[in-house]
């Protein structure tokens, strides 16, 4: 049966979250061979067998509580990272001096929980990890199609299609081209269950508690927290253990809670008061039924098949009967001197002069009015 992931919207900070595992060994080979020997053996009374809970050993439970993004190294990632000539990338050497500064404190005791944050290289390696050793353990759709999805910001063999869109489209082609590439990051609860005094080996290895968070704010978690539903896992020698994953950040109290709600009304005030002073209050009146107002935007660009040098442009508006602008709005103008240039097509002067005007009349009727504006231009 395969673990379900739970999918969670928040737009709370990230790095607020706080998951807590609990690792505990269930069976063992040697508890196992002691049993075995037990029924090979009876007693000799005849009395029914009594199995006995067994002592837990040296090691085999543990817990840990980590931070989104926390990372918390493994044995395997010591002994590597401890030998400075491993040790290639600046990342690589952050964690080498870490170990150094936990030599220094005597602080190496073996922990089997450990952490796979983004920033690790072999962070990719574990999107197709399964979360449990059942060979039953079955893929859905979605989650087949997202492991076949290229994650983003990542250097993979990708090749696109040849033409992405297909027409006529069926459901086959929907299935297979419409998958949603989000980005995201990516973190992994891990845990070496293999045995105490053994070396560490990467089959022994295995993924807890997977935890991404996506640009569209959605947390997803597999498994989802339940302190109360324990999930199984075995390692290549026959161990069984069992895990737990809650989750433990605190909830907030209800002074914490008005507080932030006051803060949120106050910060939504200060977006709308800046909005209002960037848009302002002052607006521009419609024009009345009946009347007209023209908004004129022009520019004088250039002048061509004048001989003489040194042009410029001497240019006026003539208003009809009816017809105004606004006030302080000049009706006349000039350009700036322009020296002729010899062309293909001819001689040309530029001016790539603007000019702009709003014209009002209090009728719509053209008879009444007189006409329409004009525009007169002298070049000189």
């Amino acid at each position: 049966m395969a673990l379900v992931t739970a999918r969670h919207i928040s737009h709370d900070p990230v790095s607020n979250l706080k998951i807590k595992v609990q690792l505990k060994r269930i069976t063992s080979t040697t508890v196992l061979g002691n049993i075995a020997e037990t029924f090979a053996n009876p007693t000799s009374t005849g009395q029914e067998i009594e199995l006995m809970p067994r002592q837990e050993e040296a090691g085999s439970t543990e817990e840990a509580t980590v931070s989104w993004q926390e990372k918390v190294l493994s044995q395997r990632e010591i002994q590597l990272y401890g030998d400075l000539i491993n040790c290639n990338t600046v990342r690589e050497r952050h964690y080498h001096d870490i170990i150094e500064g936990m030599r220094e404190r005597n602080e190496f005791h073996h922990r089997r929980i450990y952490t796979c944050v983004e920033e690790d290289p072999a962070v990719g390696d574990k999107e197709n990890m399964p979360l449990t050793t059942r060979t039953s353990q079955a893929l859905s759709y979605l989650e087949h199609k997202i492991r076949q999805a290229r994650p983003a910001g990542r250097k993979q063999n990708y090749t696109p299609l040849q033409h992405p869109v297909q027409v006529p489209s069926s459901d086959v082609n929907r299935k297979s081209n419409h998958v949603q590439l989000v980005a995201a990051q990516r973190m992994y609860i891990m845990a070496d269950i293999g045995r105490p005094r053994g070396l560490p080996r990467p089959e022994d290895e295995v993924v807890l508690c997977a935890v991404t968070m996506d640009t569209n704010h959605v947390l997803s978690i597999t498994p989802p927290f339940d302190s109360t539903k324990a999930h199984s896992i075995e390692n290549s020698d026959g161990d069984v253990w069992e895990y737990t994953v809650e989750q433990v950040v605190q909830e907030i109290s209800d002074k914490d809670q008005i507080r932030e709600q006051e803060v949120m009304e106050e910060l939504f005030a200060r977006h709308s008061s800046l909005l209002h002073n960037m848009v302002g209050s002052v607006f521009t009146d419609p024009p009345q039924e009946g009347a007209e107002r023209v908004h004129v935007f022009g520019e004088i660009a250039r002048a061509i098949g004048f001989e003489a040098d040194n042009l410029f442009v001497n240019y006026s508006f003539d208003l009809p009967l009816g017809w105004c602008v606004e006030e302080e709005v000049e009706m006349r103008g000039l350009t700036q001197r322009s020296h002729v240039r010899e062309t293909k097509s001819g001689q040309i002067a530029h001016f790539n002069h603007p000019f702009e005007m709003t014209l009002f009349n209090s009728t719509s009727k053209e008879e009444e009015i007189g006409g329409r504006p004009r525009l007169f231009v002298e070049v000189c």
